[in-house]
């Protein structure tokens, strides 16, 4: 037996009584079911996406800055400043157009609202996925730095060696900085902060230097702390069949802008942007 019907059975009201009674329910409920579906999305909120009869397309996502969310087969979605109703007729035609499903029944439900600025974290700079996230230890949400890199998808490729965590303390700016090496590969905890509200967290470039000339690997290559010029012919591959240790040089670019070329030895230390040129040999 359903569980209305019991209820039906334990109250003992004629079914006249109970179909007001459900009319009644019904209509109170009306006015807040319209004000959910009239809102509109924003940056920052979470919502559900199911599609009935196709569990493999469920999604829970957060609406990015840019306003799309990611489905799968249709990839990204725009659905800022969209009434919860019209993004379910958006992905239903996305679905349609690509043929992917028949006739899909879309529903679309607002699990958690986007966070204000003060509830909020900002992460910029060379990362995967950079946004604004909420700072929450729900899903969606992030507490600490490991768990905001997570969010934002990692540190791109050309990443520096440490980020910048700039907050407002006491009308101040504050401004920290954490090696990406101690917290992310070697799993020091000392340096996973605890982000608050209005945080700002900036992961610059990587610092960078140029190997070319008679190297097996010529090109770009990441400046390591207290790197050498032997340092990094070896990270270059070594000299080619045709290239000599003699007559290094290295292109440097001054304080004022102007390159100039220095001769340098194997213990040489790189600086940032510096570019390392190997001669061909003379037989």
């Amino acid at each position: 037996m359903l569980a209305t019907e019991k209820l039906i059975e334990k109250v003992a009201l004629p079914m006249s009584s109970i179909r007001r009674l459900l009319l009644f329910i019904s209509l109170a409920l009306l006015p807040l079911s319209a004000t959910y579906a009239a809102s509109t999305l924003s940056a920052g909120d979470m919502i559900r996406v199911n599609v009935f009869g196709q569990e493999d397309l469920t999604t829970t996502a957060r609406i990015s800055d840019d306003g799309t969310i990611n489905m799968p087969l249709i990839n990204q979605v725009n659905l800022a400043n969209e009434t919860l109703n019209e993004a379910q007729n958006i992905i239903a035609r996305a679905l349609s157009n690509q043929n992917y499903v028949r006739n899909p029944q879309v529903s679309v439900y607002l699990v958690e609202q986007g966070s204000s600025d003060q509830e909020a974290v900002t992460i910029l700079g060379h990362i995967n996925k950079p946004g604004r996230f909420p700072v929450s230890s729900t899903e969606g949400g992030a507490r600490t730095l490991v768990s905001l890199l997570a969010l934002a998808g990692g540190v791109a490729n050309d990443a520096g060696d440490r980020l910048m965590l700039t907050r407002r303390e006491n009308d101040a700016e504050k401004t920290m900085y954490v090696n990406l090496e101690n917290l992310v590969q070697r799993g020091n905890l000392a340096e996973n902060h605890e982000l608050l509200g209005g945080d700002v967290v900036f992961v610059p470039k990587m610092k960078e230097i140029y190997v070319y000339g008679e190297v097996r690997k010529p090109g770009r290559y990441k400046l390591e702390r207290n790197m050498s010029v032997i340092q990094a012919l070896s990270v270059g591959g070594g000299l080619s069949a045709k290239g000599t240790e003699k007559g290094l040089t290295i292109r440097r670019t001054n304080d004022d802008g102007k390159l100039k070329t220095i001769k340098v030895g194997l213990d040489t230390q790189l600086q940032q942007n510096d570019v390392l040129y190997v001669r061909e040999a003379l037989f």
